[in-house]
């Protein structure tokens, strides 16, 4: 297959919003569980989806490949990619060492997605909408919630102009009134049970700005409503995701954001950072005196480094 050609989970994401309700359990069947479709026929997959077996092969087609075997001549390809990383087949038994090492080990393994999933075009897109944006609004959905924040505080501390997204309606509707073009809305979703990320997503994109979507597949409902999507699988035990890699990717993006901003910025944000944090340091320490402060404790307070900052340095060009 040609390099330049979309991939399956490409392929299916263009086509989503068309497929009927069968095609579309055969297409989340195919994402969620590539290791195993790579190994199975076009009947075994129509019965583990209850479709006919026709139907699985009519999605290879609608995806443009010329039949089934082509297209699993192409998730075979990706489970090459996945085996070039370390893969441990986990136990299934049931004691609580072994589920504990399993989620460990399923985390590895989505982390091991990304990596072989991700693509640098797609990195660099996506950093530079970020960079640019004139106002960037950030949304977790569920257990993402303290992901986005977090990435939100990271990125402020950066000198962005970030915010997450209130969680009433009241409050998102007054946000989505007021994007633009230039802004962007990243939203963050682990699973399909709550519609909200989707719908933001859907409403900022009609006011022009550029929406981003970090979710556990292609196929997910606030991926299929974004221009750009963030692959993180949430695979874990319960009801509730592993949230495990959509923290590793939020923290690896926003390392990514911070380094272009240090390459197109001057020093002039990263000064009044640490004037500002030595003036708030030194008025603390005036106000932790008291007249009946030791002679001890002035001097340990006395003694507290202020902050300094080194500089990244920009590579040679």
């Amino acid at each position: 297959m040609n390099e330049t050609e979309p991939k399956y989970p490409e392929r299916i994401r263009a086509q989503y919003e068309h497929l009927s309700a069968g095609y579309r359990r055969v297409a989340d069947y195919v994402l969620q569980n590539y290791r195993d479709v790579a190994f199975m026929t076009a009947s075994q997959i129509g019965r583990a989806t209850g479709v006919d077996t026709t139907v699985v092969v009519r999605l290879a087609q609608r995806l443009g490949y010329p039949g089934f075997p082509e297209m699993l001549a192409e998730i075979k390809e990706d489970i090459k990619r996945d085996l070039s990383a370390v893969y441990e087949l986990m136990s299934t038994e049931r004691t609580p060492y072994q589920v504990f090492r399993r989620g460990l080990i399923e985390d590895r393994h989505s982390l091991n997605f990304v990596l072989s999933h991700t693509d640098a075009e797609t990195i660099e897109t996506i950093v530079g909408k970020l960079v640019a944006a004139t106002a960037v609004t950030v949304l977790g959905e569920g257990s993402a919630a303290h992901a986005a924040a977090l990435f939100a505080l990271r990125l402020q501390t950066m000198g962005c102009n970030i915010t997450v997204a209130p969680a009433d309606a009241t409050g998102r509707a007054a946000l989505l009134a007021g994007l633009q073009p230039g802004h962007v809305f990243l939203a963050v979703s682990l699973t399909d049970l709550n519609a909200g990320a989707a719908a933001m997503l859907k409403v900022a994109r009609q006011h022009g700005a550029s929406t981003i979507a970090v979710a556990p597949s292609q196929s997910n409902a606030a991926a299929a409503a974004a221009e750009h999507v963030l692959v993180a699988p949430a695979r874990g035990f319960g009801l509730i995701p592993s949230v495990t890699t959509v923290d590793a990717m939020l923290n690896a993006l926003s390392s990514a954001v911070g380094l272009s901003l240090d390459q197109q910025m001057d020093d002039s944000w990263t000064r009044r950072f640490e004037r500002a944090y030595n003036d708030l340091n030194a008025s603390q320490r005036a106000a932790a005196l008291s007249p009946r402060t030791t002679a001890m404790e002035i001097r340990a307070l006395l003694t507290q480094p202020e902050l300094e900052v080194v500089d990244v340095q920009k590579p040679n060009s």
